[in-house]
């Protein structure tokens, strides 16, 4: 142990507290010798690090060693856990290799565990040899790196560009365009480079200098076989920053596949040929133009507490300000807490999982449209999958530098922000004008099943009325939901993939605000809506509310009135509340499933034990059954398939169950309904999938 002296710095030491290995002290002094431990100007998050790397190593030692008393599954993910932070974490204080080892070991830590249940044969030996490996990637690093101190141009300096460092770069084999291109950018000092054969620019884009702000591309090529969908995703590949350059198409096509696939493929913006060379140029210039916004709340939900600190000081004196957390417990409370503008979500979190809590926020009508980033150390294809049909923006694969972390996050907030240069506002209230909401509209119904618009009249076209009530619809809504003016008194709203159900619910308590405000204390004050659904009401915006204003011309004495287009589902608002029973020993699954539930009008009851719960219905079955039951197959005390067999007997087929599962083989699924479940819902689930199973079966 280092001496406590007066004036002595003890950062400056490394201590070592028995009882240790003789491999640390080996290690040490190797690090030591070789200038692996520097006290120059590194930051202080490095020389934490670092200084940290024995108890990291030792903690790692700790699992297998409990492991090797007892081999279960739950001592197997232990050692998992420590491993898959450093292969996070280590490239960010440069430890590359570490990462890349501990990246392998990971993977291979993932399939043991799958397989399990089958038999496991690893040994104590076999470990510390793998820890070893670990330790012997942290000597080979090389010594660490003061970071060199920003240069400050001088007067008349010139910032050098390479070659193929633009604003636009532009593929089209159309040569006469690209020349009309050439020469309006040239007017508006925007640098500009073409390229009229495919070929060539699906080699440029291999090179790591190739970083335009904005990257245009003809989607069917009448000269080459490459499509212009075959050069974005080259580009995405081959570029590890793809996310922060801007990518539009054009089609002279105009089939609705087309824009289908480009709005998969996550698009900025779709041009239609023909198309005037002075628009696109100035909408590309609009985008160049958008700024984020003055500090910019982000919040960071991440585990590994190593790879936060880093980024937190990295992005200290930003525009973007960091809060963090380390687990998903609490997490509405936490989202409700400040104003978000991104998401940032580590996929490995300890209960449950980043997906999870992913599908639990997109069942939120509030953070339906958050910008949401997650953050992996393994590059999954299948999870990443899964997470963009959930409506991530991006994804971050760990090692990353903070600087390139930065760039990212800045530039979905900047496409987040250029949604107000393309989709023009009015003035009086800064919604979105009738043009706007019908861009919005034939954008989201190529790729969603159903959309609901909520057409608004007022009782009074006083202007000061009008303010007050889109100030509120402003405020309650949020910017997660695309909000309009359509006319002199009418207001619309567009919701995606919110069923008229929940949406009845939702508006209630919009109303109920809106009536505390002074402004409508009179009763000759009050607002009226109308639901409508597409497809089934229109295949158009304009179609749904013209329909929606005939009803709303019907019904304008009604007070603070809520109507549907269609009688057959607005008998389905007149019924009362569910009644729900949730049976989990996941708690913090269980409290995201509740809260949800609550916020839609569900009365939820949580049982966290399979006994209790069978009691509990069996007492109550003939006065007051649950509407709906919903079992989780994470329980402890009895076998889920076994209560779901007993709860079938008991109930039959008044009351359906929905039955959850991380099973996904065919033979359990098969299992699941054979025993008695009326629907098999597989983990990780979106949570508006799971409303909508709920709403089919209470039908």
């Amino acid at each position: 142990n280092a001496p406590a002296e007066e004036g002595v710095d003890l950062s400056k030491y490394y201590i070592l507290t028995p009882p240790f290995d003789p491999i640390d002290i080996t290690l040490l002094l190797a690090l030591t010798s070789q200038d692996k431990i520097s006290f120059g100007e590194l930051d202080t998050e490095v020389k934490e690090y670092r200084r940290s790397i024995f108890d990291k190593l030792r903690f790692i030692k700790q699992q297998i060693e409990i492991f090797d008393k007892e081999k279960t599954k739950e001592h197997l993910e232990n050692i998992k856990k420590p491993i898959h932070k450093l292969a996070g974490s280590g490239g960010l204080y440069g430890f590359d290799k570490v990462s890349s080892f501990c990246k392998q070991t990971e993977t291979a830590l993932n399939e043991k565990i799958e397989s399990f249940d089958k038999g496991c044969d690893e040994t104590k030996d076999t470990f510390l040899k793998t820890l070893e490996e670990i330790k012997k990637c942290f000597l080979e690093a090389p010594a660490p790196q003061e970071q060199p101190k920003a240069e400050i141009p001088t007067q008349g300096s010139e910032e050098k560009k390479t070659s193929i460092e633009c604003e636009l770069f532009f593929v089209d084999d159309d040569e006469d365009l690209l020349k009309v291109i050439e020469k309006i950018a040239k007017t508006k000092n925007i640098n500009v480079q073409t390229c009229s054969s495919f070929a060539k620019a699906q080699e440029l884009f291999k090179d790591p200098n190739f970083k335009p702000k904005f990257l245009l591309v003809d989607l069917h090529s009448d000269k080459e076989q490459i499509s212009g969908y075959d050069l974005i995703k080259s580009f995405r590949e081959s570029n590890p920053l793809a996310s922060s350059t801007f990518i539009g198409i054009l089609s002279a096509k105009k089939e609705l596949t087309d824009k289908v696939k480009a709005t998969e493929l996550g698009i900025d913006l779709y041009f239609e040929k023909p198309v005037a060379p002075d628009v696109l140029i100035y909408q590309i210039q609009k985008l160049n133009e958008t700024k984020i916004e003055e500090k910019q709340q982000i919040l960071l939900i991440d585990d590994d507490i190593d790879f936060c600190k880093i980024i937190a000081s990295n992005l200290k004196n930003t525009s973007l300000n960091l809060t963090m957390y380390h687990d998903g417990n609490d997490f509405f409370k936490r989202i409700d807490e400040g104003n978000y503008s991104i998401l940032l979500l580590d996929l490995n979190l300890p209960g449950l999982s980043g997906l999870d809590l992913l599908g639990t926020l997109r069942s939120d009508y509030r953070y339906r449209k958050l910008p949401v980033v997650i953050i992996t150390a393994t590059n999954d294809l299948e999870i990443i999958k899964k997470a963009y049909n959930l409506g991530i923006q991006d994804y971050i694969v760990k090692p990353i530098t903070p600087e390139d972390f930065k760039n990212q996050v800045e530039t979905i907030l900047k496409k987040k922000q250029s949604l107000d240069v393309i989709y023009q506002k009015e003035d009086r209230f800064n919604f979105y004008t009738k043009q706007s909401l019908q861009d919005f509209f034939l954008t989201y119904s190529i790729n969603y099943s159903y959309i609901s618009v909520v057409t608004f009249t007022l009782s009074t076209k006083d202007q000061s009325i009008q303010h007050v009530f889109a100030k509120k619809l402003e405020d309650f809504f949020g910017n997660q939901d695309i909000k309009g003016f359509w006319q002199e008194g009418v207001f619309v709203l567009l919701l995606i993939q919110l069923m008229p159900t929940q949406l009845r619910i939702i508006l209630e308590t919009f109303y109920d605000q809106v009536k505390r405000e002074d402004s409508f204390e009179d009763k000759t004050k009050f607002a009226n809506a109308v639901i409508s659904v597409f497809p089934n009401d229109g295949d158009n915006i304009d179609a749904l509310v013209s329909k929606s204003l005939t009803i709303l011309e019907a019904t304008k004495d009604t007070y603070f009135g809520i109507s549907l287009t269609q009688e057959t589902k607005e008998t389905r608002f007149q019924s009362t509340k569910k009644f729900i029973y949730l049976i989990s020993n996941n708690k913090i699954l269980a409290r995201a499933l509740e809260y949800s539930l609550n916020l839609r009008g569900y009365t939820v009851k949580l049982s966290n034990e399979g006994k209790e719960s069978y009691d509990y219905i069996s007492s109550i079955f003939l006065k007051n059954p649950p509407d709906i039951i919903i079992l989780d197959s994470e329980l402890k005390d009895e076998d889920p398939i076994i209560l779901l067999e007993k709860l079938k007997r008991l109930i039959g087929e008044r009351i359906p169950i929905i039955y959850l599962s991380q099973r996904t083989r065919e033979e359990d699924i098969i299992e699941g309904l054979s025993k008695g479940a009326s629907s098999y819902v597989t983990k990780p689930f979106s949570i508006s999938m799971l409303l909508h199973r709920i709403e089919q079966r209470s039908l």
